[in-house]
């Protein structure tokens, strides 16, 4: 029964750990109307949650780490690697008309460019990244998956984008 548990809290525990983050504009204007709204709110704080001191530590901790270290290893869909950068502009303008709302990046590392897509990270991010590939091989021949470093500022973008469509 004991191990359940743990299993439980170790599959589960970033779900019910996770704060309710307040960053679409359509959420702030709510609670703006609200007459106890105020600025504080904005922020993301831990002050009023009880909760271990050890956790609030290593939260600490991690919030600093990522701070400094604002990248996350992950996939990404790697459609061409060219040294013209209009060869990947007429593919990517090719790519956004059938696939509008994908997320599309072209990466500089000289002297190659590199047109990559989509952001997949966490325990399957291989798999939907290996997904995603073979997938797009119907459209573009020579489409790979590559391991990458993931800014987490595109992660937090495709969170915010994932809300507003619901």
């Amino acid at each position: 029964m004991k191990a359940l548990a743990f299993i439980f809290i170790f599959c589960f525990g970033h779900i019910i750990a996770q704060p309710m983050l307040l960053d679409t504009e359509s959420d702030i204007q709510f609670l703006e109307a609200d007459s106890n709204y105020t600025n504080e709110h904005k922020k993301l704080d831990f002050e009023n949650i009880n909760c271990d001191k050890r956790f609030r530590t290593l939260l600490s901790k991690r919030i600093v780490y990522h701070e400094q270290n604002p990248f996350v290893e992950g996939y990404r869909v790697q459609l061409r690697k060219s040294t013209s950068m209009e060869e990947l502009m007429a593919l990517r303008s090719r790519f956004l008309e059938l696939f509008p709302n994908e997320f599309i990046l072209i990466e500089d590392n000289l002297p190659y460019f590199l047109l990559r897509i989509g952001n997949h990270v966490g325990v399957w991010g291989i798999w939907e990244a290996k997904l995603h590939a073979e997938l797009l091989k119907r459209y573009f021949d020579r489409a790979v998956y590559v391991r990458t470093s993931i800014y987490i500022d595109h992660l937090i973008e495709k969170d915010s984008n994932d809300e507003e469509q619901d």
